[in-house]
């Protein structure tokens, strides 16, 4: 057999004849103002991210495990480790707006107010009947948190 063993995939195309000739638009200029349209800086951090997530992965494919300490803090985590270091270290302290302690937030002992009833529930009766069958010696099981079980 000659020539190839496979069909080649097929390239379509297409001419079309267009009223205005096509001309590709200017590209933004580089300063800031002209890209703030196109949300350059997000665009940007994207990529930053992206590029990161790739490093990221080549590392887990090599078996490189990174330490905490080989990491950068992200920015929301070292802003709450100031907040609270600036907590700590004030004189005056955290003072909360709210106090539960006055006004219609006072705490209420409930268990001073409520009585508890004496009588016997269902769940008692049941096992007092359950515990009452081992006398008989028909049976043969051994009660155990209110579950019969077959005696070995």
């Amino acid at each position: 057999m000659r020539g190839p063993w496979y069909r080649p995939r097929s390239q379509k195309m297409m001419i079309a004849e267009l009223v205005k000739p096509f001309v590709w638009p200017e590209p933004p200029a580089k300063d800031a103002e002209s890209r703030s349209d196109f949300d350059y800086e997000m665009y940007l951090r994207g990529e930053k991210e992206r590029s990161k997530m790739i490093q990221r992965q080549k590392d887990q494919a090599k078996s490189v495990v990174r330490m905490r300490d080989q990491e950068a803090i992200p920015k929301d985590v070292r802003l709450l480790q100031e907040q609270a270091g600036e907590l700590v270290n004030s004189r005056t302290g955290w003072v909360g707006k709210a106090l539960l302690d006055e006004g219609e937030g006072k705490w209420v002992e409930v268990e001073e107010d409520m009585a508890v009833p004496e009588k016997k529930g269902a769940a008692d009766e049941v096992a007092s009947e359950s515990a009452s069958s081992l006398n008989d010696k028909d049976h043969d099981v051994v009660v155990e948190d209110q579950k019969q079980i077959p005696k070995k």
